[in-house]
């Protein structure tokens, strides 16, 4: 969750993980999504 933080504070619109496809769009929206995820409902 900290990583998700740190990336949250990028002024980006592209993300290249190691893995996966290009993220194009607000980083904090990607990273929202994955918080999302990874938080047991």
């Amino acid at each position: 969750m900290r990583s998700l933080a740190a990336l949250a504070l990028l002024e980006t619109e592209v993300l290249a993980p190691g893995h996966g496809d290009l993220w194009r769009g607000p980083i904090r929206e990607a990273t929202d999504q994955a918080a999302a995820r990874a938080t047991p409902r």
